[in-house]
């Protein structure tokens, strides 16, 4: 698909790269070769206080020579949030108010604190910070506890800090066929711990309808109890001009802390035509690590509905599982099915069954559903199981038989 001004043979529009574009907070930027993200930050933000932080969005070394054509999110915001380390008392003495506004002032004008923080949030277009209310315990009072942001020695208590980087594109052919495509990428550090968020997609919008998708987002988080986690998922679907559609997600994620580790992946397809017959299907893994066992489980899941040419639907549900431990195991599945004709008469069937270390259980059910002429409807239903508990040593053996009516209102 050709996108951009009709001109260029190749369908694109061309850029005038004659005079290489400078780095600006908020807007990607793609390197010419050579740079550094010190330089980069240096150019972009006045100094290189934000070398740090495009080191951790980008998992770049700072001061790591990069090649032509890297493509980096410069981050336009920065969030910090201060806040003292205990509410005990209701009243802000007056030797702490002044030693509020001092710090303020400081701050926002200068003085003792005028250096990279000043200078850093000056460039993100964040001018002004107000130091919170100081309403502590006399105890506390007398330890001052001090925290470095952005090479700024600050006496309060660090609640958080946010970067956020976003940025977005759309361009249309002759034809009207446009191409969007937008990224996003989210750092955050607080008491809990450390995360980053990435995200990216592209979207196809044709001008007979059709048009495709795609999303990935990926994440990384530190808490402070040492646990590190993670993991990446992608989506892709494609529509027909006729309302079909095709979407597929694939995802996986683990998460370690000591010795203990989880590790699970899934994928689900859905498919659908002009006519409404679907078919959904998703599976899932999971290996579990934990205090020196295994666990290992997996899903399936398979979901159809399909429509007939006298207007009957057809829907069916199928389940299963399975889960093996050092010492325990389970197996279980299930299918419904429903059946559905144009004037609302519906019959429903199923059956489910589970086997593991401890029990047994079977059951099924059936029910038939009958649309009177006078619109209401009957419904009659039977169902049942049996139920061996390994742990309890007992058998249960039960069914039952349901009726009901609904009126025409």
């Amino acid at each position: 698909m050709k996108v951009g001004d009709s001109s260029n043979s190749a369908g694109v529009v061309a850029s005038d790269s004659s005079q290489p574009i400078a780095p600006k907070p908020g807007e990607p930027f793609t390197t010419q070769g050579g740079e550094t993200l010190q330089s980069i930050s240096q150019q972009a933000y006045g100094d290189d206080s934000m070398a740090a932080a495009l080191s951790a969005i980008h998992g770049i070394p700072a001061d790591k020579a990069l090649p032509a054509g890297v493509n980096l999110n410069l981050p336009n915001q920065v969030k910090v949030n201060l806040e003292p380390q205990s509410t005990t008392l209701e009243v802000e003495s007056e030797e702490d108010k002044q030693r509020r506004d001092a710090m303020s002032r400081n701050l926002n004008r200068g003085g003792a604190l005028n250096d990279s923080l000043k200078r850093t949030m000056a460039g993100l277009d964040k001018p002004t910070i107000e130091m919170p209310k100081t309403v502590a315990s006399e105890e506390l009072k007398n330890k001052e506890v001090k925290h470095t942001v952005m090479g700024s020695e600050v006496s309060a208590d660090l609640k958080g800090a946010e970067l956020l980087s976003e940025s977005s594109d759309t361009k249309t052919n002759e034809d009207g066929d446009s191409v969007t495509t937008a990224s996003s990428t989210k750092t955050s550090i607080d008491s809990k711990g450390m995360k980053i968020e990435h995200k990216s997609g592209a979207n196809t919008a044709n001008a007979d309808g059709s048009g495709s998708s795609s999303s990935t987002t990926t994440n990384a988080a530190l808490d402070k109890d040492g646990k590190l986690s993670g993991g990446i998922t992608r989506t892709d679907t494609t529509t027909g001009a006729d309302g079909s559609s095709n979407s597929t997600t694939v995802g996986t994620s683990a998460s370690m802390q000591g010795d203990d580790l989880k590790v699970s992946g899934n994928i689900s397809t859905t498919n659908k035509d002009a006519d409404g017959n679907s078919t959904t299907s998703a599976t899932t893994g999971t290996v579990d690590i934990k205090d020196g066992s295994a666990t290992i489980s997996g899903t399936e899941k398979l979901s159809t509905t399909r429509v007939g040419e006298d207007g009957t639907t057809v829907k069916s549900d199928t389940t299963g599982g399975i889960m093996v431990g050092d010492d325990k195991f389970k197996i279980d599945g299930s299918r419904k099915t429903t059946t559905t004709d144009a004037d609302g008469n519906a019959t429903t069937s199923g059956m489910s069954g589970s086997i593991g270390h401890d029990h047994l259980k079977v059951a099924g059910e059936h029910s038939e559903t009958t649309v009177n002429e006078d619109g209401s409807s009957d419904t009659v239903g039977v169902s049942g199981g049996l139920n061996i508990d390994g742990n309890k040593k007992t058998a249960t053996l039960d069914g039952r038989v349901t009726t009901s009516h609904s009126g025409a209102d």
